[in-house]
């Protein structure tokens, strides 16, 4: 499932888009200014920002992502505003934004926009709704995973793993990149945690107890196939 970082510091709106989007599985970190933003992206992977332009202290959401894009950022990046004018979306598009959704918008909105943006980087051989690897569909609408035909339960956290691997198939992942990208700030995130996790994954995905689909490269990370 996909990681987004919210920016946003009005509180009732980011409780109900943080909702919104955990509800349609995607794993959420939210924080309220830039400066927490900025962490943030220094410290984990995300798919998708959202991000509100007016923010508390001196930087705005403008100014974040163009630092950000001065870096190598390259999230997708969604503003939301409630300015309307067209100078202020060239604005955000110049500061490095991918789209634009002024104050107040639906919900569903805003999900398309998050699905388009997300499809851009989806992985070849795979659609924005499943992700194929040999015998392995990861179906992301219906959360669920076959395997030869058979479906396998999977935990949220499992899932999300999973997912990871099978937009990157046959890449090494190293464990940083892994708890990066799949813990949110909220949940433990160590090298143990992440051990812990694979084992159980492995345990269900596995057909042949003693060769795994995912390879451990001692010292290095991770890898999805051979």
């Amino acid at each position: 499932m996909a990681k987004i970082l919210l920016v946003e510091d009005d509180d009732d709106l980011a409780f109900a888009i943080q909702d919104v989007l955990q509800f349609e599985h995607y794993v959420v970190d939210r924080v309220g200014t830039a400066d927490d933003a900025d962490y943030k992206l220094n410290t984990a992977e995300y798919d998708v920002i959202v991000m509100d332009v007016t923010l508390p202290g001196q930087l705005t959401g403008l100014d974040l992502c163009t630092r950000y894009r001065s870096k190598g950022g390259t999230t997708p990046v969604i503003f939301l505003t409630g300015h309307d004018r067209l100078q202020d979306k060239e604005r955000g598009f110049l500061a490095g934004g991918d789209d634009y959704l002024t104050k107040p918008f639906h919900f569903k909105e805003l999900l398309w926009r998050v699905k388009a943006l997300l499809k851009r980087g989806t992985a070849p051989g795979a659609t924005n709704d499943r992700l194929i690897y040999k015998d392995m569909v990861l179906d992301l609408p219906a959360f669920s995973l076959t395997r030869d035909g058979t479906e396998i339960r999977l935990t949220k956290q499992e899932f999300a793993l999973l997912e990871v691997f099978m937009r990157n198939p046959g890449k090494v992942l190293s464990p940083d990149f892994l708890l990066r990208r799949v813990w949110s700030d909220e949940q433990d995130r160590s090298l143990e945690a992440l051990r812990s996790l694979m084992k159980k994954l492995r345990q269900k995905i596995d057909t042949e107890p003693k060769k795994s689909i995912i390879q451990n490269l001692h010292g290095i990370g991770y890898r999805l196939g051979d």
